[in-house]
């Protein structure tokens, strides 16, 4: 930090997710896109993301929020579930959930708790059958998505920057 305040450009430290504090100066229209390879930056709702700086052998990629929301046919609270389902910072991952379970669990029942009911009507039948659960669920204190959901819909950031230094 001290060397980029050096060199002249504009520094904010984050209160917590530097992520979020990125796309909260792209929601302000302080900056263009965000250039990160962390896709939490899509559920905090981050419209343009600059992916693959990082190395010169990977690809420069551009992700557009709403090419991607329209391509999976989901709403943005539908997108953080569906995030959440796959695995954030914020909570625990149900076993035998990937990004295709995850994606068609939301197509079928649109949030994470239609899902988790789902989920627990197919290990009835599933136990009855293989005497184990199909989808292992983490402990209730590791896998709290509701504060995840909030975390990534409000996060804790600097609003409306106007002395950057």
């Amino acid at each position: 930090m001290k060397l980029l305040k050096l060199m002249g450009f504009p520094v904010v430290e984050a209160k917590a997710e530097a992520e979020a504090q990125c796309v909260q100066l792209l929601h302000e229209n302080k900056v263009f896109a965000v250039a990160s390879d962390d896709m939490d930056c899509l559920t905090f709702g981050c419209k343009v993301l600059i992916k693959g700086i990082k190395t010169k052998t990977d690809p420069v990629i551009e992700i557009n929020l709403d090419d991607v929301l329209k391509e999976l046919d989901f709403t943005f609270d539908q997108f953080i579930d569906f995030c959440i389902l796959c695995g954030c910072d914020y909570c625990g991952t149900i076993e035998n959930v990937g990004p295709v379970k995850a994606y068609q669990f939301i197509k079928d029942h649109e949030t994470i708790e239609n899902v988790l009911k789902a989920m627990e009507e197919e290990n009835k039948r599933f136990e009855l059958e293989k005497n184990r659960p199909k989808y292992v669920f983490p402990p209730k204190e590791n896998f709290d998505y509701v504060t995840a959901r909030e975390l990534f819909k409000s996060p804790d950031v600097f609003k409306d920057l106007t002395d950057v230094k």
